[in-house]
């Protein structure tokens, strides 16, 4: 699945599921409706907001790990679904963010340890500009 077909299926469920316009899950989401717009486009969004529409659909009891299945249909969001209670595919999608999420954070603390190693450039005698490792 790419980013077009996930943003197909949160469209979908969008409207029929939630039967929410863009500008009301966009407020629901702490978001704005172009936000929304471009994530359902495939061609904007981020983690953090497919997370959060996942967060919603589970309070709404539907099961958002069905937006990553091979067989998707809205049918699914609540066939037989006790929020709480993760299947197969619910266990591996949060595995999969959660192995997303901390490598991110591992990255950025990693940024932000190198970011500390540099001062900003000086002239030296000669005139150069220089960075300093410290």
């Amino acid at each position: 699945m790419d980013m077009v077909e996930l943003g197909n299926r949160i469209r979908a469920v969008r409207s029929k599921a939630l039967n929410m316009n863009q500008i009301e899950l966009a407020e629901a989401l702490r978001s704005h409706q172009g936000v929304i717009s471009r994530l359902e486009k495939g061609i904007g969004g981020s983690l953090e907001l497919v997370l959060d529409f996942i967060s919603l659909l589970e309070k709404k009891g539907l099961n958002g790990s069905v937006l990553f299945t091979n067989t998707f249909s809205i049918e699914q969001l609540s066939a037989n679904y006790k929020p709480g209670k993760l299947n197969a595919a619910g266990k591996l999608v949060t595995e999969k963010f959660t192995l997303l999420k901390d490598t991110i954070q591992k990255g950025y603390e990693q940024m932000v340890e190198l970011e500390g190693l540099v001062t900003p450039e000086f002239k030296s005698a000669t005139g150069k500009s220089k960075k300093i490792i410290r």
